[in-house]
């Protein structure tokens, strides 16, 4: 007989694999295959799917107090990871390099009393038809507009208007070694 977590997690899969609109909460961690879903006790905490997703293997979805939102034809590759204390929404057909870091949160490094408790936290938004490449972090605040390409390799934190490339500034310095 099936216990409770195998009747969720097979419904999850199911719900993934079917491309059905739906959402997680109240569950405080979760493993289907090597993704993990963490969702806080916080009943705001919750991960919403809006159609259909392609997730690869470990990759972390963290809603800690927040709502994670992916839309329609979303495609997260190895290793992606999402932090939510507040909010964080992938519009439709975005698709996510391996390795990503997104995080709605800073911890508030100037007071060393509350380092481990407080937090400087803004909504991160991510347009519908972006491509985000390996290796990005998204910080707090940060909104990328419709049809932008990040670069692998760069760090955003602001906003970047639609249509936009960004890509980190390479500098290649040479030096001779003399032996």
């Amino acid at each position: 007989m099936m216990n409770i977590a195998q009747s969720i997690v097979n419904w999850i899969y199911l719900k993934l694999r079917y491309r059905s609109k739906f959402e997680i909460k109240f569950i405080h961690s979760l493993r289907i295959g090597s993704t993990n879903f963490f969702i806080s006790k916080d009943t705001n905490s919750k991960i919403l799917f809006c159609g259909r997703v392609g997730i690869r293997k470990n990759v972390i979805l963290n809603a800690n107090g927040g709502i994670i939102e992916i839309g329609d034809h979303v495609f997260l590759n190895h290793g992606v990871s999402i932090n939510s204390r507040r909010k964080v929404r992938i519009g439709d057909r975005t698709i996510i390099g391996q390795n990503v870091l997104i995080y709605d949160h800073d911890h508030n490094y100037h007071s060393l009393s509350t380092l481990r408790e407080g937090f400087i936290e803004k909504d991160v938004w991510i347009g519908s038809d972006v491509w985000i490449g390996s290796n990005v972090v998204i910080l707090r605040g940060s909104k990328i507009g419709n049809g932008s390409v990040i670069g692998a390799g760069t760090i955003v934190k602001g906003e970047i208007a639609e249509d936009t490339l960004v890509y980190p500034k390479q500098e290649r310095i040479e030096k001779r070694l003399i032996r």
